[in-house]
């Protein structure tokens, strides 16, 4: 079976990190392990050329929207959509009706703006019939089925090596608290910082491993701020250059960490079901996030969860009182719940491809 992802190189490119990266990525791998020939195909990039990244998986990258549609056209079986910027939806919507392949779409954001929200969920709705309509959140999923029987929900897979049992994680002498994310003020990382330069005492272990987009001017400066500050550990990586060693460290360090940090000041600024969170969650590692009711749905009723106006000093009181039972708490909490959630990279991509087989044509 042959399989294409299709998007602009900004929002799907196999070399970035990121929520959307990662999701396609993981299924892509896992496909192409299997036998499915994939391809990602990507416009908006700096020139026409083609990459092998595995015997199965090739990335092909074309400036224009207009000779990436052509390239696609009667070319696989299933295409599988991620992003298109507005401005060229009309024309994708108008060749996809021409193409003999399956058409899927993955619903990654929630905007925070109604309008902007109805527009993006309802696209699809006055477009062209297509295949599976995948949503990430339990809110997405309930938003699309009301009028679609196409609507599926897919969480973010999450790699196997990730996954662990209570008995396999150990309290540290010192906390280990950390972020790992984007630098960027919708991330809360402002709250972060602070909350960091606080807990600077015998007691923590704080580290901050970060990304941030080159083009983006406050995440720069908050980049070369972390730089030069010495209170606690600042790990940078760019965010161009993935490796699957970047993938094993991520998991190795949530392994090493006692209390994970994501206090979210604008939701709609990750993913609608946050990998990083249910990557926390599979190595059993107590997240202060925030109480919203789609995190509430996807990490549960917890007392490590924020109100989504939150300050560093409201973090500052829970971590400081949190003992080492309660973080075994959670983590038996946490395994129990992750089971529920079944996000295991393998069986994602095992539902994923029973749905796109079985969707209309």
């Amino acid at each position: 079976m042959a399989i294409c992802f299709f998007g602009t190189r900004s929002a799907i490119d196999y070399h970035q990190i990121g929520g959307t990266e990662n999701y396609v990525r993981r299924l892509a791998e896992t496909l192409a392990s299997r036998g499915d020939d994939t391809d990602y195909v990507m416009y908006d990039s700096a020139g026409r050329r083609d990459e092998t990244v595995s015997p199965s998986i090739t990335c092909r990258y074309f400036e224009g929207i207009k000779p990436a549609l052509r390239f696609v056209r009667d070319r696989y079986d299933h295409v599988v959509t991620v992003y298109v910027y507005p401005r060229h939806r009309p024309l994708y919507h108008a060749v996809k009706r021409l193409d003999d392949a399956t058409h899927h779409f993955v619903y990654f954001s929630w905007p925070s703006s109604p309008i902007k929200r109805a527009i993006y969920l309802n696209e699809q709705r006055i477009a062209s019939p297509g295949g599976r309509l995948f949503c990430l959140s339990g809110r997405q999923y309930r938003y699309v089925k009301q009028w679609s029987d196409d609507a599926c929900l897919l969480r973010p897979p999450v790699p196997e090596s990730y996954f662990c049992t209570p008995d396999e994680r150990a309290v540290g002498d010192r906390l280990r608290v950390r972020f790992i994310g984007r630098v960027d003020p919708e991330k809360g990382i402002q709250t972060v910082i602070d909350l960091f330069k606080r807990l600077n005492n015998e007691r923590f272990d704080c580290s901050l491993h970060g990304i941030h987009h080159s083009d983006d001017q406050t995440a720069v400066r908050i980049h070369r701020s972390l730089q030069k500050q010495t209170a606690f550990t600042y790990v940078h990586r760019d965010r161009e250059q993935f490796t699957p060693d970047i993938e094993k460290e991520v998991g190795d360090l949530l392994r090493e960490t006692d209390i994970f940090v994501q206090p979210y000041k604008q939701m709609s600024s990750t993913i609608d079901a946050p990998l990083l969170v249910l990557e926390a969650m599979a190595t059993l590692v107590p997240t202060l996030t925030v109480a919203t009711p789609n995190l509430v749905e996807l990490y549960g009723e917890s007392p490590f969860l924020l109100s989504p106006d939150n300050t560093a000093t409201d973090l500052v009181e829970l971590v400081s009182r949190t003992s080492e039972a309660d973080i075994i708490n959670e983590r038996k909490r946490l395994h129990n719940r992750v089971q529920s959630l079944d996000i295991s990279q393998e069986s994602t991509a095992d539902r994923f491809l029973r749905e796109i087989e079985s969707s209309p044509s």
